[in-house]
Order: C-alpha cells, then structure tokens, then sequence
C-alpha cells in the first residue's frame, strides 16, 4: 500500500460508510455527525498526541501540552460551529514517567477543560513500553442549521481565515534551534499552547453567508486541498492576500527562513478557514469585526469549472515549490 493520510482515510471512509444510517456523517471531515434531538446534532471527533511524533518531553512544559491536546480537539467541533461539552482522555504512560512531569499535565487537560467548558467524563490508562501516548475524544453539539460542513463550499464564495498563519511551524522551528527567549514568543506559543477559535466557530456557524469551514491542522496548501476535493469545486488562494502577521516576519528575517512557505505548509495553526456567499461578504466582515474587533481575512475565492488548489501571485499563476505536510512522508 503506498501510505499517505489522504489514501488512509479515503480507504476507511470506503470500508465504513456512513451513508447506511440516517442522518450521520461520518469519516472525511473535521467531527462525525449524528442527531441528538428534532433540532440539534452531535459532533464527535477525537485526536492523538504521541512523544517523539507530535512532542518531545523533555523539550515541552506538560501544563502546555495538557492544554494543547484538549485545544486541538475541541478545535474540530469549533469549525463545525458547534460547542464542546464531553471529553474522554486514554493515556499510555511508561513505567520511568516522573510524577511531577504527569501532574502538570493534567493540571494543563484541567485547565483546559475549564477554558473550553468541557467535562472529562473518563477514558482508558495503560503501560507504554517506552514513549507516552495520549488520545482525546471530544463529543459536541452544535444547532443543526448552523452545522458547517467542508462539502458546502460554492462557486464564487470568497474564502477567508480567522487568524495568522504560520505562527506554530515557525514557534517549533525556533523550539528545535533552543531559542527560548522573549523575542518570538508568540510563535513559540501558537505551537506550545494554541488557542481552538471556539467562541469564533460558534458565531460564524450560526451566520447564513457562511457556506463550509474547516480548521488549519496541516497547513493551509493540504487543508484547502482537503476543502476543495470535498466540496467538488477548485480553489483559488492569492499568495499577495495571506495573513502572514508581522511577529512572523520578524522571525523569517531573523533565521533567514521564507514566511510564505510556513504560511501556506505550516501546520497546527488551528485557525478557521471557511468560504462566504459572495452577496453577504461585506455584511459579514463588517459583522465580524463589530463582534471580535478584528478583521476577516480575504485569501481566495472558489472556482466554478475547476477542480483543485490553484495558487497566484501578482495576477499570475504560481507553480508551489513547497512540499505540503503528510504523517506518512518524512
């Protein structure tokens, strides 16, 4: 088999389909569906985090990482417009784990279930034979009417994110060259301790003009993909429009690294991306910055008649040289 995530899950989805149940989505987007009551779905999703893959111990504060595991999963439901409530945590610990060490990471799952207003209801704990390995099950709910879904995207909607892109590609670039300092701090933090978009996801869900919406897990080149090969449309991402913040700048220039690459590769940003009826952009930005006192940011449109990522840059079609993030491709 030639391993990638998106042949993996494309073979799942064949081999378990939901379609046989009513009213259920199942595998392919950011949380599975299905009815909780006449006017409300539940949203399920669940997320893993192992020592050596996503983190390294001795190189990440454990309240940190508690709160980033409960962050990424309650994440899926924000995209989904919905609202976290239950969560299960399954936790394989190796016999030399120091006491202190684990302690501070629950302490950071509690805080981030206080944060989240989730409830941690159980999970599974086990030996490891060496590394650590954590997994989260989140269960949601979300008013049925203001699901969103990644297969909603229309021709001509306009595509928009909710935050900068590239903070966490560049804070663990910095982590691994041991800058612990001040400056770039909040790069270091996106990736150490993101922030799900929740009370952001919930008000974007309940909007009308807000058609489909995802968050940036693995970068926005693979997760746009993801978005346009669901929804049957091309996307169209214009390099001149991407949020690149100036604390991401300072640190390109710093290390010499190249800020549209992070931008458009780096992964963990947990930011929403979602596209809008066109009719109803200027209403909604103005909504939105009304609401959260920042801006939307405008990054693309979708296509009629083409399938497909298609990247520009000054007018003119740009052929990406970046290589996009895959957990089967070193």
């Amino acid at each position: 088999m030639d391993w990638s995530e998106e042949k993996i899950i494309q073979y799942m989805r064949n081999t378990f389909p939901a379609g046989n149940v009513t009213s259920v989505i199942g595998i392919g987007d950011d949380c599975a569906v299905f009815p909780k009551n006449e006017d409300e779905s539940w949203l399920a999703t669940t997320d893993a985090m192992i020592e050596g893959v996503h983190f390294l111990r001795l190189e990440m504060p454990p309240k940190d990482l508690g709160f980033k595991l409960v962050s990424v999963n309650v994440s899926d439901v924000a995209s989904m417009g919905g609202t976290p409530n239950h969560m299960f945590l399954s936790m394989a610990l190796p016999e030399d784990l120091d006491l202190e060490w684990f302690e501070a990471f629950i302490r950071g799952v509690k805080h981030g279930c206080e944060v989240y207003g989730v409830a941690l209801l159980g999970g599974d704990t086990v030996r490891s034979m060496r590394d650590l390995f954590f997994n989260v099950m989140v269960l949601g709910s979300v008013k049925t009417s203001d699901l969103k879904l990644r297969h909603a995207a229309r021709p001509g909607d306009h595509v928009f994110v909710t935050g900068p892109l590239g903070h966490a590609a560049a804070g663990l670039k910095s982590l691994q060259l041991g800058c612990f300092e001040d400056e770039g701090a909040i790069c270091r933090q996106q990736f150490t301790k993101p922030c799900a978009h929740m009370e952001k996801g919930a008000w974007l869900g309940a909007q009308t003009g807000v058609h489909a919406m995802m968050d940036i897990s693995d970068g926005l080149l693979r997760d746009a993909r993801r978005l346009a090969k669901a929804s049957g449309v091309g996307i169209q991402i214009d390099l001149d429009h991407l949020y690149i913040s100036d604390e991401l700048k300072k640190e390109c220039k710093r290390f010499g690294w190249d800020p549209v690459e992070l931008a458009l590769t780096g992964g963990e940003d947990y930011v929403l991306l979602l596209t809008v009826n066109p009719a109803m952009v200027n209403h909604l930005e103005g909504a939105y910055l009304k609401e959260f006192s920042e801006p939307l940011r405008h990054i693309g449109t979708i296509l009629e008649g083409e399938k497909g990522l298609k990247l520009v840059k000054n007018g003119r079609a740009f052929e990406s040289p970046y290589l996009e993030f895959d957990h089967f491709i070193s």
